[in-house]
């Protein structure tokens, strides 16, 4: 199974056109606050997108590469496989968009590491199921052996001590054991594995979140929990405001983060601002039946809200958020590729 290298906020160009079958590409190194692709290394692997146009796309097609040569302002990709996903391999101009963002493949492989885990779960908490029933079985054997010897009780005081100091061992053990469960238990809650890749949640309850990236920030505006964010400067500080997807409403500004602090964040106090993770808001209103696996986008008539349809009139700004995993969850991740309807 492929284990990906994953950087946020990749968004790069491609130094020098490409026909269908190059497999030497080179990308720009990328301008603040954008960032290069990682180098994967270590028999891991990168998946970078390619877009002819950021405003007005027309091909599209995802490359794999395992690792790039810094010639100083551009990054050679080696390893490179094209045709990624089935999206065929185009040719692409100089200057055309190259960004970094979670794949459908990458996505599928999370979800089967997360099926992989559960059932390590199952085995683990058999295992120790059945020591713990050994244990159990020792204590009532020894109880037993207390019990006949309690008649020569005066005779036989060291045997029963003995029996005692077993007896508190093998208590000890069990406690041992149950606190092995726990901090089993707690390893696996993390979801978090040396493999550079993180297992999130996909149903978190309503008015909470699994996330993989937050940061805190404060808040413009009064803000309420799943509010869709933007951030800007004012007057020196840097704060977040309820993101509405026109041109004529927050220009040309990307939805960066969404609120998860419980509650909401008050004008000029300080909260939790999710980048990536899943989040569920019963006041969303989307239905498991209808939405579920559904684009959502920024919305251009609420601020703060989302929409699975694409904004359509003059000016809307169109911006991928992320999709619907169920009913009323979403899986975040918004995609900084924008378009202006005309």
């Amino acid at each position: 199974m492929d284990k990906y290298r994953i950087q946020n906020n990749v968004y790069t160009t491609l130094a020098s056109g490409i026909n269908s079958t190059t497999t030497t590409i080179t990308i720009d190194k990328a301008s603040s606050p954008y960032q290069n692709p990682i180098e994967p290394g270590n028999g891991k692997i990168g998946l970078l997108t390619i877009i002819d146009s950021q405003s007005e796309p027309t091909k599209i097609e995802i490359i794999k590469f395992t690792g790039y040569i810094d010639n100083g302002d551009t990054l050679t990709l080696t390893g490179v496989e094209r045709n990624q996903e089935g999206l065929g391999s185009n040719s692409f101009d100089s200057g055309a968009v190259v960004v970094q963002t979670i794949s459908r493949d990458t996505f599928n492989n999370l979800q089967n590491n997360i099926d992989n885990l559960e059932s390590d779960v199952d085995f683990l908490s058999g295992y120790f199921d059945g020591e713990i029933s050994s244990i159990e079985n020792d204590i009532n054997y020894l109880s037993g052996q207390i019990d006949e010897n309690s008649n020569n009780i005066n005779t036989n005081e060291l045997n029963i001590s003995n029996n005692s100091n077993d007896i508190n061992w093998l208590s000890g053990e069990v406690d041992d054991n149950y606190s092995d469960i726990n901090w089993l238990s707690g390893e696996l809650d993390s979801h978090i594995h040396d493999n550079d890749y993180i297992i999130v949640d996909n149903s978190p309850t309503d008015g909470s979140f699994h996330a993989i990236t937050i940061i805190e920030g404060t808040a413009g505006e009064d803000l309420s929990f799943a509010d869709v964010v933007f951030s800007a400067n004012d007057n020196g500080s840097h704060k977040w405001y309820a993101y509405e997807a026109r041109v004529d409403a927050d220009g040309h500004n990307f939805a960066r983060a969404i609120v998860v602090e419980s509650g909401g964040i008050s004008l000029d106090n300080s909260g939790q601002f999710m980048l990536e993770g899943t989040i569920h808001n019963s006041s969303w209103s989307l239905s498991g039946d209808h939405d579920e696996g559904s684009q959502v986008y920024a919305s251009d008539e609420l601020s703060g809200g989302i929409l699975t349809t694409k904004p359509s009139d003059t000016d809307d700004i169109v911006q991928i958020l992320g999709f619907v995993l169920e009913e009323n969850i979403i899986y975040f991740n918004p995609d900084y590729t924008t378009i202006v309807v005309p």
